[in-house]
């Protein structure tokens, strides 16, 4: 979910005085917050995906303190629940590195792969793993190799929302509870 809450403080944080660009900036992470716009700034720019290249230092900060960031913390945590409850209803509330897949996990998996390289994002999608598995191969990190085609895979999931209504489950909750704010 970092992709979409970097994408939604970096829209957010361009109007003026907006409530979660006053929130940003009166915890501790301010400077690392306008640091973050900087670089939202430069990503979008370079056509690089923003989640990937800007978020992880804001989402260090804010872990670092939570207790101030919470709402944001937790807006992410409750977003990704419902967009995973949305497309794959068994693994909600389940940690999936724990080993054994069942087979209606297995099944959604496949539903994902179905979705992804039928659905309108096909190439984006391919061109992504395809740039994944390279780095793989050449034991490079892939979220930063791969910035690129995350970028573009995230904008086409966007441009294509009939495929994609899980993302924009999980956005719209995160939106909600952010606005809250």
């Amino acid at each position: 979910m970092g992709n979409y809450v970097s994408y939604y403080l970096h829209n957010q944080s361009q109007q003026e005085d907006s409530s979660i660009e006053v929130f940003m900036k009166g915890g501790a992470c301010k400077e690392v917050f306008t640091a973050f716009q900087d670089c939202a700034k430069k990503a979008e720019k370079n056509n690089e995906s923003i989640g990937i290249k800007c978020y992880p230092m804001m989402e260090k900060c804010m872990l670092a303190h939570s207790e101030y960031y919470y709402p944001i913390l937790e807006a992410e945590k409750n977003a990704t629940e419902v967009m995973i409850k949305d497309f794959l209803p068994s693994t909600a509330g389940r940690d999936l590195t724990e080993g054994k897949e069942d087979a209606e996990v297995e099944e959604e998996a496949k539903r994902i792969l179905a979705v992804m390289e039928g659905g309108g994002c096909k190439e984006a999608f391919k061109a992504y793993l395809d740039c994944s598995d390279e780095a793989e191969k050449k034991k490079e990190e892939t979220s930063a190799k791969c910035s690129q085609q995350m970028s573009k895979l995230v904008r086409c999931m966007h441009a294509n929302p009939e495929h994609f209504q899980f993302i924009r489950a999980g956005e719209e909750q995160m939106r909600r509870e952010l606005e809250s704010l």
